[in-house]
């Protein structure tokens, strides 16, 4: 709603890759007449973390006077000094909610061989479900419908990182220490498995 006397002078809106979390990534900000911020509004809005709130997840926005912050749906009071600090916390929050979400669907992810029918008609079931409104339930699942791509995919190495992320997620230098292994090549598997 446009406020008398203030002007918009951000509209940025930045879609990040499903590697990067997905969703879309929203700053606004208006000035007075002096080029103060008087109003802005931070958003990670994604719909598939937070149905609520019109989708945001993470926000920060100074709407009715005072600051305040978004968190799947719940708003509470902040207090910071400047814009700058204002956005330097939002950035923060969001990469790390980004990374917790990465981490979390590795260790809910189904990994399995799978007809090609048996996906589509699950496909058709879903769509049956959208279509009377019922709920959709959730599913992270990799499928190949090759026992041996699957095979080749899911080398020992891999198997016990993906349990060791599932059993202690953290840092690729600290999966790498736990599992002696070398960083680079945790890092190249971490990058093929995330493909999947």
């Amino acid at each position: 709603m446009p406020v008398a006397g203030l002007r918009k002078v951000v509209d940025e809106r930045l879609h990040p890759s499903s590697a990067n979390g997905g969703g879309l990534l929203r700053r606004e900000i208006r000035v007075d007449d002096q080029g103060r911020v008087i109003r802005y509004d931070l958003a990670y809005i994604n719909a598939l973390i937070h149905a609520g709130d019109n989708g945001r997840v993470l926000g920060y926005d100074s709407a009715h006077g005072r600051h305040h912050r978004h968190y799947l749906g719940e708003v509470t009071a902040v207090h910071l000094d400047g814009f700058e600090q204002i956005e330097a916390r939002f950035q923060k929050e969001w990469s790390v909610l980004v990374k917790e979400a990465k981490e979390a669907e590795l260790r809910n992810t189904e990994i399995r061989v799978e007809r090609v029918d048996r996906f589509v008609e699950r496909g058709r079931k879903l769509a049956r479900l959208a279509d009377r409104g019922d709920r959709i339930p959730p599913s992270r699942l990799v499928a190949l419908d090759d026992i041996a791509l699957l095979l080749r995919l899911l080398t020992e190495k891999r198997m016990l990182l993906l349990k060791q992320v599932k059993v202690t997620p953290g840092s690729i230098s600290d999966l790498a220490r736990t599992l002696k292994r070398d960083r680079s090549a945790v890092t190249r598997d971490i990058r093929l498995t995330a493909q999947l």
